[in-house]
């Protein structure tokens, strides 16, 4: 069903873009997608936000469907896939399909090139309450 949806929305003149951090839990494959007016593509290399997000892999285009391209399922997290090494079995609701616990086990083994913490959502919320606890008592701000 994702696949046809990607390429109505191609069809529709809109070029999708994968936001690649978690958005949901407990399953690690969610994301985001923005949807791009392709009449407005030449609008984005102005975009000061948008080449921040290209440069640091936090945004990537997603290919339409061709026999010989990879889909969204390929790109975000391929060992979500039914049967694949995080969600064995064939139940994509199953609770252990692309849990946080499975992912971590798989990325020790197949480092992205891009931010671990893009894969997985207890850990990164743990860095960034350790980041801005240490921001805070550098500036003398007491915690709310």
């Amino acid at each position: 069903y994702t696949d046809e949806l990607m390429n109505f929305i191609f069809d529709l003149g809109y070029d999708s873009y994968v936001i690649n951090e978690v958005c949901g839990y407990p399953h690690m494959d969610y994301r985001n997608l923005l949807n791009i007016p392709r009449s407005m593509s030449l609008e984005l290399m102005h975009s000061d936000t948008f080449n921040l997000l290209d440069a640091t892999k936090s945004i990537f285009r997603l290919p339409v469907r061709k026999e010989d391209q990879k889909t969204i399922f390929d790109l975000v997290m391929p060992c979500c896939a039914l049967g694949g090494e995080c969600c064995p079995g064939d139940d994509i609701n199953d609770k252990s399909c692309c849990s946080e616990e499975r992912v971590k086990k798989w990325l020790d083994g197949n480092k992205p090139d891009v931010n671990l913490n893009y894969y997985t959502w207890k850990e990164p919320r743990k860095s960034f309450g350790r980041f801005r606890y240490r921001l805070r008592q550098r500036h003398g701000v007491q915690p709310q």
